[in-house]
């Protein structure tokens, strides 16, 4: 007979997973006994669908400690690649919200491609920039020449599907980074 499986199936530490770290990620906090019920579900049925909202956030949540626990599954330090299993795709919706979640989970700071990685090949969604210092008028980024206002403590999508980008407010000169379907990730928060 057949086995089913799903994306939370590709890891073997799933029970390793505090309850108490997803629940303190969530904006509406669930009683212990819900969050263990949850997560003891995905361990055992890897390949179950959220079907509400708040089963969702549970789920991106989880996948963001799943990634602090498999971080090398994720990364490639060598090529300064963020690889995300194509499958992830289709499982978790809306695609930056999981892109957000693997790299909270990752906790990286510097600049890395984003790439979706498929059975046989890869392909660029984009670039992750953060823990990069201002230049002293740098409150403001400049996207291909889309400019921008922008506060420390958060994270910006530029949606900007081309090769080659120019980033300008960063450092003390222009960085040229990769775009793609999901775009540029200016990260601030850390």
């Amino acid at each position: 007979m057949s086995k089913l499986t799903g994306v939370f199936d590709l890891f073997k530490n799933l029970d390793k997973i505090s309850i108490e770290d997803v629940n303190a990620n969530l904006t509406i906090k669930q009683s212990p006994e819900f969050l263990q019920n949850y997560i003891a579900n995905r361990v055992i049925y890897p390949q179950t669908i959220p079907s509400k909202v708040l089963e969702m956030d549970i789920d991106l949540i989880f996948l963001k400690e799943v990634v602090k626990l498999n971080k090398d599954k994720f990364i490639d330090q060598k090529n300064k690649r963020i690889l995300i299993p194509e499958i992830f795709f289709l499982r978790f919706t809306p695609a930056p919200k999981m892109v957000m979640a693997i790299l909270d989970g990752l906790n990286v700071k510097d600049i890395y491609l984003i790439v979706k990685k498929g059975s046989s090949a890869t392909k660029t969604l984009g670039t992750y920039i953060a823990g990069i210092n201002f230049t002293a008028k740098a409150l403001q980024v400049s996207v291909e020449g889309y400019k921008r206002k922008i506060s420390i403590g958060k994270a910006y999508l530029f949606p900007v599907n081309k090769a080659d980008v120019k980033v300008m407010g960063l450092k003390d000169k222009q960085l040229n980074v990769s775009g793609g379907e999901l775009g540029i990730i200016l990260d601030l928060r850390k």
